[in-house]
């Protein structure tokens, strides 16, 4: 029996519903660089297999898409969990307007979630806006950190082009990288494991600078302001307040090995010079 005119196999038709791919589950205690370092983890173990694949540039796309997903998951986890401790923070989007159904979809601990719906912190210049928004923190003033920015901006335009088109770079893209293009000229990304060892860096680079960066910057505002008083003070209610911090900023692998505790950092400040 004739197929009729054909130049590729047919295929069966598979049903989606969002429904059938959804499931509860607990919010997570662990901090944000916590989810950020399993992420990475996972990755840079798998990610040896480019090399020997068939299609090494399909799996590069696929590592450096999960790698600025896990960054801009960061960013997300951070913030919100900062606004749910630090009243500084609360107070800075205390006045923003919450939609009704994006606010009943997250947990209490996590509300100012809904204030980060519709940023994408892959696009240029919305780390440093969110930040600002949330912290009033100035990463452009810091020259480390908005270098970093700068160096993740670039793989989100390498994500993009990777995701959109197989690494092809439209003119838009092109102008965006830096490249000249020619008339008749056509370029791609160069989607291999250097690439994605590279990638890998610069997110984590970021990351951990941030993650410092805005550790300090809190603990600063919170003495400041006499949130935390140190000396006089109530010595149980600063430690309680750095186990807060803790929470949000801190590293369980690193906290673990460098014996870094709520006690700890309260001793530290008080004996700071």
């Amino acid at each position: 029996m004739s197929r009729g005119l054909q130049v590729s196999a047919n295929s069966q038709p598979e049903t989606m519903h969002l429904a059938d791919c959804v499931t509860g589950v607990e919010h997570s205690p662990d901090s944000a660089i916590d989810e950020f370092e399993a992420a990475l983890v996972a990755l840079a173990k798998t990610s040896g297999i480019i090399d020997a694949a068939a299609h090494p540039d399909v799996l590069a796309e696929m590592f450096i898409i999960s790698a600025v997903s896990s960054t801009e998951s960061y960013f997300r986890r951070l913030l919100s969990s900062l606004a749910a401790v630090c009243p500084l923070t609360a107070e800075n989007i205390g006045r923003e307007a919450l939609n009704y159904s994006a606010a009943a979809a997250y947990p209490q601990e996590l509300l100012s979630l809904a204030l980060l719906e519709r940023s994408l912190f892959s696009s240029k210049g919305i780390i440093s806006k969110e930040i600002r928004r949330f912290t009033k923190f100035e990463a452009s003033k810091h020259r480390e950190l908005s270098a970093a920015i700068e160096a993740f901006e670039t793989i989100c335009q390498i994500r993009h082009a990777a995701a959109h088109w197989r690494g092809h770079l439209d003119s838009e893209g092109a102008k965006r990288l830096g490249v000249l293009v020619a008339r008749g000229e056509v370029y791609r990304v160069k989607l291999n494991a250097s690439l994605v060892q590279r990638a890998f860096a610069v997110c984590d680079h970021l990351v951990r600078l941030a993650n410092q960066e805005l550790f300090k910057f809190t603990l600063q505002q919170w003495v400041e302001s006499r949130y935390m008083v140190l000396d006089g003070g109530d010595e149980g209610t600063d430690i309680a307040r750095c186990e807060q911090l803790i929470s949000v900023f801190g590293s369980t692998a690193y906290c673990a090995e460098e014996r870094v505790t709520a006690q700890s950092l309260v001793e530290e400040m008080r004996t700071a010079p």
